[in-house]
């Protein structure tokens, strides 16, 4: 009898063993997982560096800025404000869904009434700091980077016809149709010095930049532009959004100068491995 107690003592003191042993390996992939969710947490909302160009024309013009806040609790946007032209917005829209974070655009209306902020109809604005405002009723400056906003420039309707397109890979093209002869007398992009990596432009073929300026183009000539965003590299480029503006300088036969305003999409897509690195970098970019 007391054989028989000692395996039954013996058997439950190994069921409890092993029971204890189960539960403190749960305990550990809990408290894991724990470590884990909030090492994948911001501390609270990041906006990439952006380097973002708008024209502001006759119309309705529209610019977003980028940022990612995470899906569960925390400090969330509430609005944007862009002190120099005291304009706030409230217009935020999910872009995509990453398992931690969501990415969201924050949309601005820009109209003609916003040109008498501009220094002048010949100058540029530049502004690199917005004020963010919370849920939870606070607010603060934060670095946007670098956006241009600038005066649509004159042009003539009749010197060319312009048709193009663009993908969601941030490529695309526009097509100018001469309507006259002129001479194409040079080419510029925004913020050459930052996305001299990121963004590619070819003219009759080759960089636009190896063209040989001026260059006579007669009426009915096409003029084919092809532009091509490279995917972010975080490691050396940080956590960015961008959209280039080109300025087409033509001259025509009797002298005038007329500039063609040519403005690319927003490009800010990131794979979840990056959104990953962005997060455990603390959003910080370059």
């Amino acid at each position: 009898m007391k054989y028989k107690e000692l395996i039954h003592s013996s058997r439950k003191r190994k069921t409890t063993f092993i029971g204890l042993g189960l539960l403190f390996i749960l305990l550990i992939l809990w408290a894991g997982n724990i470590g884990y969710y909030n090492s994948m947490q911001l501390k609270k909302p990041v906006f990439p560096t952006h380097y973002l160009t708008t024209t502001i024309f006759k119309g309705t013009n529209w610019m977003e800025i980028d940022y990612l806040e995470n899906k569960g609790p925390g400090k969330k946007v509430k609005s944007i404000l862009i002190e120099e032209f005291n304009k706030e917005s409230y217009a935020k829209k999910e872009r995509a869904s990453y398992k931690y974070q969501s990415p969201y655009q924050m949309h601005f209306e820009f109209t003609e009434k916003d040109l008498e902020y501009l220094p002048d109809q010949n100058k540029e604005l530049i502004v690199n700091t917005i004020t963010v405002n919370y849920d939870d009723g606070t607010s603060e400056q934060v670095p946007i980077g670098e956006l241009i906003f600038r005066a649509d420039p004159e042009k003539s309707q009749n010197l060319a016809f312009i048709h193009g397109g663009s993908s969601s890979d941030g490529s695309g093209y526009d097509v100018f149709e001469m309507n006259s002869d002129a001479v194409l007398e040079k080419i510029e992009l925004s913020h050459t010095d930052k996305l001299n990596d990121l963004f590619q432009l070819r003219v009759y073929g080759k960089p636009y930049d190896q063209v040989t300026y001026p260059k006579q183009v007669k009426k009915g000539d096409s003029i084919h532009f092809q532009y091509a965003s490279i995917e972010p590299r975080l490691a050396k480029d940080g956590f960015i959004s961008y959209s280039v503006g080109i300025l087409v300088h033509f001259r025509l036969p009797d002298g005038s100068k007329i500039v063609y305003d040519l403005l690319t999409s927003n490009h800010f897509y990131y794979s979840s491995d990056e959104i990953k690195t962005i997060v455990r970098d603390g959003g910080a970019g370059k």
